[in-house]
């Protein structure tokens, strides 16, 4: 992480300067988006906010902040302007990747990986250097972020496996597992289609899921413990859940025959409904006392 962080700075800094001035170099492909329902008969809402996006409110990310930014920090103020600044800095890479695709009007072979790339080597131009190092750059800074993110996935899933288990496994074999599951959505496949392909759209709910969740215990450690409103993190915690909520409706709905993803959804559904009832009675323990 500490070799790749300086790969995705200069991949910012070259993006940047692209984004700020590239404006008079390069044209537009992609047109402006003004309406709130798709060509495909998407709506806006919810999807928009289950997609995995760079800079939004995220259940993957309150897990890094909890089992390794926490142990990162010298002192306990430093998570402010660490965790604000990691969002803004995220979302300036979600910006320039959009940028990359303006500037493409379509996904080219190879998918956004080589879109990513070759924005970047345009921009690299700007600065004298040549568009084919540039795109080398920009898919080397960008695969070793996605190394380093599927790193501290493992490293999650072995934390969550032996919380689950009470510690009862070793940190050898949780991690085995974690890989050995992570090999077989790989190699499993349907058909031609791999089985991580077939739940890949349910990651984006699962996502803003744990988000909720997340949000949903700040809120309750605020009213039970600070003893103070918690208006700021409950209203967002709603939104989420809501818009969760109605956005697993939909997936099953849209995937009755795909019983993977109408499974997982529905299984993702059922522990909504649990959660907001575990909620429920948190929050009234917490107006007895």
């Amino acid at each position: 992480d500490y070799l790749a962080s300086y790969m995705l700075y200069f991949s910012v800094f070259i993006g940047g300067v692209g984004m700020i001035f590239g404006g008079a170099s390069y044209e537009v492909k992609l047109p402006a988006f003004k309406g709130f329902v798709t060509a495909s008969g998407d709506w806006l809402w919810p999807l928009l906010f289950i997609t995995v996006a760079c800079g939004a409110i995220s259940g993957f990310h309150s897990l890094v902040a909890s089992g390794t930014t926490s142990k990162q920090l010298k002192r306990e103020t430093d998570a402010v302007p660490v965790g604000y600044g990691a969002m803004l800095l995220e979302g300036v890479v979600g910006v320039i990747a959009l940028g990359t695709i303006m500037m493409s009007g379509e996904m080219l072979q190879g998918g956004p990986t080589v879109v990513y790339g070759n924005g970047l080597g345009q921009f690299a131009s700007l600065l004298g250097i040549s568009p084919r190092v540039g795109t080398a750059l920009g898919l080397l800074a960008l695969n070793s972020f996605i190394l380093t993110s599927l790193d501290t996935a493992t490293r999650l899933a072995r934390y969550q496996l032996q919380e689950f288990t009470g510690m009862s496994l070793n940190k050898y074999l949780a991690t085995a597992i974690s890989v050995g599951v992570a090999l077989a959505l790989i190699f499993v496949k349907t058909g031609k289609v791999a089985a991580w392909q077939m739940i890949w759209p349910v990651f984006g709910a699962t996502n803003q899921l744990v988000a909720a969740i997340a949000l949903l215990a700040m809120g309750v450690w605020v009213i039970r413990s600070l003893k103070k409103s918690a208006g700021f993190i409950m209203y967002p915690m709603a939104f989420m859940l809501i818009t969760t909520i109605v956005a697993l409706v939909q997936m099953i709905a849209a995937n009755l025959n795909n019983y993977i993803v109408s499974g997982i959804s529905t299984v993702l559904l059922v522990l909504t409904v649990l959660l907001l009832k575990e909620a429920y009675a948190a929050l009234k323990a917490a107006k007895a006392e």
